[in-house]
């Protein structure tokens, strides 16, 4: 049976966690901030980053129900049914909060670009990320809610006529495919900042506004290496 408290990898999972809010808190407020000083005015990208913001929050108390209740980070053989059950359970839970609050950041992103930035060009290529982003992070969700049929089969290791697939390897090359496509969307503004008159600090203060998802998407990939990069992990899928 695994001890009621943390694992040293729980305890980690929640104290960079918990660092993340703070600094996405902090890059959040700024973001009003400097918007109010560039005169950019407030749009539905804002909606968006605040959402995004509260579904971190939420997703942070489900790592910590999982690590707390469920024994995150001990190995399988040294949980209890219920310790496994609620395991598997926060885990199922959490693959559909991320794939959410990444949803929420891309649209922020693109809401912002499009406010921003006038060029016909841009606004194209954004587009197309918008729907391409789109389309994937559906693709995720469909892999996440379908890993098993049926769908208590996934916290419930007795169920008849059980079908899974190779989830963590799926997930692990979504997420990754994911990642790979929100470098290059951070990337886009800092290339069109090149030709901008502003002064350093301005150009600077700016990109405090544009890394706004930085934090989320370093959540997401501390997810996919912590989660399906132990051993302790693969014995849980």
């Amino acid at each position: 049976m695994a001890p009621s408290t943390p694992s040293p990898g729980g305890w980690v999972i929640i104290v960079v966690l918990a660092v993340f809010a703070l600094i996405n808190q902090f890059i959040l407020i700024l973001r009003f901030v400097i918007a109010a000083k560039f005169k950019l005015g407030y749009g539905s990208d804002d909606v968006w980053a605040i959402l995004a913001f509260l579904l971190l929050l939420v997703n942070i108390a489900v790592h910590c129900w999982g690590i707390l209740q469920g024994g995150t980070g001990y190995p399988v053989e040294e949980l209890t049914p219920g310790q496994l059950t609620t395991n598997l359970q926060s885990d199922y839970i959490l693959t559909w909060l991320t794939t959410a609050m990444l949803f929420c950041v891309k649209v922020s992103i693109i809401c912002l670009y499009r406010r921003v930035f006038v060029s016909r060009k841009f606004r194209k290529i954004t587009e197309w990320f918008g729907i391409f982003a789109g389309v994937h992070l559906l693709a995720t969700a469909f892999a996440s809610g379908l890993r098993c049929l049926p769908f208590e089969s996934v916290w419930t290791l007795a169920v008849d006529g059980t079908t899974c697939d190779n989830y963590g390897l799926s997930y692990v090359i979504l997420m990754s495919v994911n990642v790979a496509v929100d470098v290059c969307l951070l990337a886009l503004p800092l290339i069109m900042m090149r030709d901008f008159t502003f002064s350093v600090r301005s150009k600077a203060e700016l990109t405090v506004i544009f890394s706004f998802g930085a934090v989320m998407v370093m959540a997401a990939v501390l997810r996919v290496v912590y989660f399906y990069g132990t051993d302790s992990a693969q014995g849980n899928q």
